[in-house]
């Protein structure tokens, strides 16, 4: 059974446009992972904060090297209890809008096939947004047929890090 959860990486604000369309358990999944102590921020309260500078393991080198994002993944491996019981974890910008039960269908899609890790779609050609991914036909266009090879976790033991691409062919 998948259990996800998407860290929204900000250094200032998330907004609840971001989440509105999602259901109130599926909220429950998305924390913002807010970066960089100096700045003020302006967090919906609906979800659950994780500040950076607060965690056991810490370092500001990331911040100070303008990584923003990247930085997250050292703090979640470095910090365990971030990924602990998840089977993914999603890190995304803090501006990404989640449709209507996108959550959910991420979900299913995952319990179908739990070796995904990476996974996105294209909504316009040149626009990237997250949502259910799960492309049931070829004519949906899916950003993993152009711009990555697709990866899948064939170790077990790993946990996969890293913002989900699904691709709806199989040639492994």
């Amino acid at each position: 059974m998948a259990n996800i959860k998407y860290y929204l990486v900000t250094f200032d604000r998330l907004d609840r446009r971001v989440i509105y369309k999602l259901s109130k358990e599926e909220k429950k999944s998305i924390i913002c992972y807010a970066v960089n102590s100096a700045i003020p921020k302006l967090i919906t309260p609906e979800i659950k904060i994780v500040e950076e500078w607060k965690l056991k393991w810490y370092t500001p080198r990331y911040q100070f090297l303008q990584y923003y994002e990247y930085g997250a993944i050292v703090h979640c491996i470095k910090n365990p209890e971030l990924l602990e019981g998840l089977t993914h974890v999603g890190l995304l910008h803090y501006d990404v809008f989640f449709p209507e039960n996108s959550i959910n269908e991420i979900k299913e899609n995952l319990n179908k096939n739990p070796d995904i890790i990476l996974y996105n779609t294209l909504r316009h050609n040149d626009t990237l947004y997250f949502t259910n991914g799960g492309c049931p036909s070829r004519s949906s266009i899916n950003i993993s047929d152009y711009y990555f090879k697709e990866y899948r976790n064939k170790v077990s033991d790993h946990l996969p890090v890293g913002i989900m691409i699904q691709n709806d062919k199989d040639d492994d």
